[in-house]
């Protein structure tokens, strides 16, 4: 599994960085690989892909920036998570056409993973937001309670 590490500097990381992590898990390169493909176009691939998804991560993290700050108290989703990591596995789906992952991705089980899993990085993306908000706004109430929620005193 690929993480993503939380950042020393304050701030959220870089959409590309979201991207690369979530294109580790939905082209995994360890592992199962019935058709021998080598190591080099599977990250060939993952590059692709993490291409594709890094607009939808610059989206959400800069669409939850906005949010906050136009209102500091409102730590709400500022987006559509489910409509942005539908739309990000259909693109997927359209790279993957004549290649060795083409019939792979055809499958509703590949669709709804990806879409999990897309949705779920994106959700992270956000979530280290707030958090980045609540370090930089100690005195807002709703950003204290948030980072108390999810990190103790």
């Amino acid at each position: 599994m690929t993480s993503v590490l939380i950042s020393e500097t304050n701030t959220n990381h870089p959409p590309e960085s979201y991207a690369l992590a979530t294109a580790g898990q939905l082209v995994p390169s360890d592992g199962y690989n019935p058709q021998g493909i080598s190591p080099l176009r599977i990250r060939e691939l993952q590059v692709k892909v993490a291409l594709i998804l890094t607009p939808y991560f610059a989206s959400i993290i800069g669409r939850q920036r906005q949010s906050l700050e136009a209102d500091p108290h409102d730590l709400r989703l500022a987006s559509n998570v489910v409509e942005m990591a539908d739309t990000a596995a259909g693109k997927l789906q359209t790279l993957s056409r004549n290649s060795f992952w083409h019939a792979v991705t055809m499958s509703d089980e590949w669709l709804n993973t990806a879409i999990g899993i897309i949705g779920t990085h994106l959700m992270t993306a956000v979530h280290v937001e707030n958090l980045v908000h609540a370090d930089n706004h100690p005195d807002v109430p709703e950003a204290k309670a948030y980072k108390t929620k999810y990190q103790g005193s």
